[in-house]
């Protein structure tokens, strides 16, 4: 069980090789989904939280 970047860094062999880029890239796509996800959905809430909090 790792992190999501230490993962990643394990999926990269040698970064001087341009042929596992692809699947570098889309494993960084498949493990960004759920941040994105979970911030479309909880939006109206973060939004609101940094508009109370810049008050002064």
């Amino acid at each position: 069980m790792f992190t999501i970047t230490v993962g990643l860094a394990s999926i990269q062999s040698n970064f001087a090789q341009s042929e596992g880029l692809g699947r570098l890239m889309a494993s960084g796509v498949f493990a960004s989904l759920p941040v994105i996800i979970a911030y479309l959905i909880f939006q109206k809430h973060i939004i609101q939280g940094f508009a109370l909090g810049g008050e002064k």
